[in-house]
This record gives C-alpha cells, sequence and structure tokens, in this order.
C-alpha cells in the first residue's frame, strides 16, 4: 500500500511541512529540526522514499514508540532542488503482524559537509509480503 504523504491518514507537526505533488510522487518537505510525520499501518513493511540533496537534515524511524532506523537524504553531487532525486531511504521487512503507528522525526545531519537542514520525503510503503 502506498501512503501519500499528505493524505489525511497522515499527521504532520504544524506548519513544519509543505506538501505537494500528486500521483506516483507526492512529497512532503521542511526545514525544521524536529518536525515530525505520524501515521498509522498494517503489516509487517515499511519503506520510506527519501531525496537526495547536499544541504539535508536527517529522519530518525520510529514504530511502536521504539526507534527502528535513520534515513540519511545527504549526498554532497546533488544541491538543493525544488525536486530532488527520490531513492529509497529506509526499509524493514521483519515487523511483527499486526497494526503500527509510526513516527519520522527530523534530526541534525552527522555529516559535516551538509550545508543545511532540508529534508524531502516521497512515498511510504506499508504492507505485508505477497504469497
Amino acid at each position: 500500500t502506498f501512503v501519500p504523504i499528505a493524505s489525511n491518514g497522515v499527521e504532520t507537526s504544524g506548519t513544519d511541512w509543505i506538501t505537494g505533488g500528486g500521483g506516483k510522487l507526492p512529497w512532503a518537505k521542511t526545514e525544521t529540526l524536529g518536525a515530525t510525520i505520524k501515521f498509522s499501518f498494517d503489516g509487517t513493511i515499511l519503506a520510506i522514499e527519501h531525496g537526495l540533496l547536499s544541504a539535508s537534515a536527517m529522519y530518525e524511524i520510529y514504530i511502536d514508540g521504539k526507534i527502528q532506523g535513520v534515513g540519511n537524504p545527504y549526498y554532497g553531487g546533488r544541491p538543493l532542488t525544488d525536486l530532488p532525486q527520490p531513492v529509497m531511504g529506509f526499509s524493514t521487512f521483519t515487523l511483527p503482524e499486526g497494526h503500527h503507528k509510526a513516527e519520522i522525526k527530523t534530526i541534525k545531519s552527522t555529516d559535516e559537509n551538509s550545508i543545511g537542514n532540508h529534508v524531502f520525503l516521497y512515498n511510504i510503503i506499508t504492507g505485508r509480503p505477497v504469497r
């Protein structure tokens, strides 16, 4: 299931996020450290696409209140653009079966060459393996 980043089931922190796009490439972007996106899903899979750029912050992924990983969209060869190149930024395929609450939270980049705090997120993918 693709969860559109700007859908009714996705809660963003205040005015920290700007959303746009559509079809297969919805997006949300922020420059605010500590900005969050919260949503719920059913299944064992969660994947997040982010945009590569040189002015990036990072983001932490929490599932059911526990940190599951960190997304790092920093790419030194990619200047800040209106729509950075989307790539798979985070994925897990081994969550326990059931209903989950997820949170994405932006954090400062650990890369000393990053020149900003931008985070571009594209699709959120959830579900179960096809059998």
